[in-house]
């Protein structure tokens, strides 16, 4: 009887640990395949704005003339939809959230078409593109790998948040009031360093590192995030590459303020 006991009790626990097991397989196997389609998106999404930003480099066409919108208001518009799609939970409504992140990574692309794109030398751009490429796959890399006590937690992003829009705010009025937007070049620089650890804290809540108990199989606002991520950089790339093209004293570079027109 007691043979048949101790059986029985061997059987529950050996099929308990099995269901574990495939639970935690299934598991396993269900976030891979969410990342391989965060990553094919986001991939799909950057292809489409590059695909845009070579098209007028190799044609050459001054968008900024026929589409006289500042750089602003296309990161605007931007923000705008990302915004919609986290507070509204929009993310997993089909097709909205795929309509919202199009025109969240095309706003990014029209940004940097409108900020001198068509003026950088061809090998130029070719580099930026290859170096904002690189960064991306080490910081991502990095926030997929690295122990979480080296990378960015919550608290620390919070103070890193306020820190940078306190910094940018002052930085904006003292370049205002001394009426050089040549020194633009420092905010996009501070810009640059916030987006680093941004970018390490995102890599960690889209690989499912942190808030284990808020795990989401959404995968659209994922991918627009990493794609204008991408597309941003490439932008602040191209304002550095435009100011050390006019400290070298190129003309097409130069900043022309704009004058009302007089008939």
């Amino acid at each position: 009887m007691s043979t048949a006991v101790q059986q029985s009790v061997e059987n529950v626990l050996a099929r308990g640990v099995t269901n574990r097991a495939m639970e935690k397989a299934a598991s396993k196997s269900g976030r891979s395949y969410r990342l391989h389609k965060i990553y094919l998106v986001a991939a799909s999404l950057i292809m489409f704005g590059l695909i845009q930003l070579m098209t007028i480099k190799g044609i050459d066409i001054k968008l900024v003339d026929s589409l006289p919108v500042p750089s602003l208001m296309w990161i605007v518009i931007a923000l705008v939809c990302l915004l919609l799609m986290v507070f509204t939970e929009l993310f997993n409504n089909f097709p909205i959230n795929w309509t919202l992140g199009v025109v969240a990574v095309e706003s990014v692309t029209l940004c940097t078409v409108c900020y001198k794109w068509n003026h950088l030398p061809v090998i130029t751009a070719v580099a930026i593109l290859i170096s904002v490429i690189c960064i991306h796959v080490m910081l991502y890399a990095l926030g997929a790998c690295l122990p979480l006590a080296l990378l960015p937690g919550y608290y620390g992003m919070l103070y890193t948040t306020i820190a940078f829009i306190v910094v940018y705010i002052f930085l904006s009025i003292i370049i205002f009031a001394l009426a050089k937007p040549d020194l633009k070049i420092i905010i996009d620089i501070w810009t640059f360093l916030y987006m680093i650890p941004l970018i390490l804290y995102t890599a960690t809540l889209i690989h499912h590192r942190r808030l284990p108990h808020m795990k989401s199989v959404e995968y659209i606002l994922s991918a627009t995030v990493i794609a204008i991520y991408f597309l941003f950089m490439v932008y602040l790339f191209t304002t550095g590459a435009t100011y050390i093209y006019r400290l070298v004293g190129h003309t097409k570079f130069h900043y022309i303020p704009h004058k009302l027109k007089r008939n």
